[in-house]
Order: structure tokens, then sequence, then C-alpha cells
């Protein structure tokens, strides 16, 4: 199990009118990659953001009902993170095949050297919230970081 505290912070939680301009996927990696950049999670916004895309080639990251889990496995990243982003309106996104419309994406940056470790472990810990209706019930109600931080505090 992931301790969400220890991944991601309030500075990585985009949403409140922070996401209006976000019209396609392209805008939506360089947004939260730029967060990752900010908060010095990663090296290269665009090594990472072809990092992105190179994983999108290799299965599919949109999930169905509004989420999306884009994540690079990369050496840019120097620690394994986390970044939400509710979209103030939702945008098709398409992967590998399949699309549909987002409105909450999670997006990890792990470092390449934890690919099997810190990643299934961050993959895992997400799916099992993402399964439980209580959960994206209260995402949904969230109206600010600090929401969901406690929201996934109080998870595990």
């Amino acid at each position: 199990m992931i301790d969400f505290p220890q991944i991601i912070t309030k500075d990585r939680i985009l949403m409140n009118g922070q996401t209006v301009g976000i019209q396609n996927k392209k805008d939506l990696f360089e947004f939260m990659t730029d967060a990752f950049f900010e908060t010095d999670v990663i090296q290269s916004p665009e090594t990472f953001i072809n990092d992105l895309y190179v994983r999108e080639t290799q299965g599919s990251t949109y999930m169905g009902n509004f989420v999306a889990i884009p994540h690079g496995l990369s050496e840019e990243v120097l620690q394994s993170s986390l970044a939400i982003c509710i979209l103030d309106e939702p945008i098709e996104y398409n992967s590998c095949g399949e699309t549909g419309l987002v409105k909450y994406i999670f997006m990890f940056a792990i470092e390449k050297e934890k690919a099997g470790t810190v990643y299934l472990k961050i993959l895992s810990s997400l799916a099992r919230l993402l399964a439980n209706e209580e959960f994206m019930k209260e995402l949904a109600n969230a109206k600010y970081p600090e929401d969901i931080l406690e929201l996934l505090s109080n998870r595990r």
C-alpha cells in the first residue's frame, strides 16, 4: 500500500479554474508536467513528456468513468510522485486506441529504477481507490486541494 501524503503535495493538485484552457491531451500533459517540474519532481519537462507518450503506446491509460492515469517511467524523475488534475470541463482523451471523456487525471512520475516496485504499489493503491464509489463521490465533491489531500490521507 502507498501512503499517498508521501507522494503528493497541494501544489500538485490542480483544479478550480487552474485548468481553464486545457483543450486536449497535449495541453493536459504539458500542464501537469509543469507542476512536476515546478515542485522539483522532474529535471526535464520535454523528456518527461516524451516518456509519457512512449508509455501511451504500450497500453491504454484511459480507465473509463471520466478517469485517466497517465504515467511516465523516466530517468528524469528525481522522486516518485503523483499529481492530480480535476478539469473544469472534460476533454476527449485517446490512449492506445481507447477514447473517452476525462475529468479526473491521476498522473504519476516514477523513477525508472523503481518501475517494478513503487510503480506497482501506486498503481494498485490507486486502482483500489478508483473502484470505490464512495471515494469517487467524495472526490467529485472536493472543493479545494486540501480536501483531496485529506481524502487521500484517510485511505491506504
